[in-house]
């Protein structure tokens, strides 16, 4: 099949994992599946938050499944099929932040602030100005 395509120009079929999107849309459709409602539905309201290679995170709004949250499950991928693993565990989404490279000029964004919102910096030059007005 893929030669006819290949004759006629056109796009080249790809396995599931080929993208990160087509692994993340994989695991909704198997997340949605094994968690579907009790009616029988097998649409439930998930959002995929994250996924590495054999792990997945999303965050459940319904009573479906392991409850509303955010859960971690690992996962395998074979050609098209996952399989969860079948244990998912409630998690907390934290964020952690890396230092920036010692070359590079921090921007206003990397720049420490106090907790007025100020830049460390600026809020230094402010307190030093300060002094300077009181003990002239």
């Amino acid at each position: 099949m893929q030669r006819a395509l290949d004759e006629i120009g056109a796009p080249q079929i790809r396995s599931v994992g080929d993208s990160f999107n087509d692994t993340q849309q994989a695991l909704r459709d198997a997340l949605q599946k094994a968690f579907g409602g009790d009616d029988g539905d097998e649409c439930c309201d998930l959002w995929v938050q994250d996924a590495g290679p054999d792990w997945v995170v999303w965050t459940a709004y319904g009573d479906a499944g392991p409850g509303v949250g955010t859960w971690r499950d690992t996962y395998s991928l074979d050609g098209e099929t996952v399989t969860l693993g079948g244990a998912p565990v409630q998690v907390r989404v934290e964020t952690t932040y890396t230092p920036v490279q010692q070359n590079s000029k921090p921007t206003a964004v990397d720049a420490p602030t106090e907790p007025s919102g100020i830049p460390v910096d600026l809020a230094h030059r402010l307190q030093l100005a300060r002094k300077l007005r009181r003990s002239a």
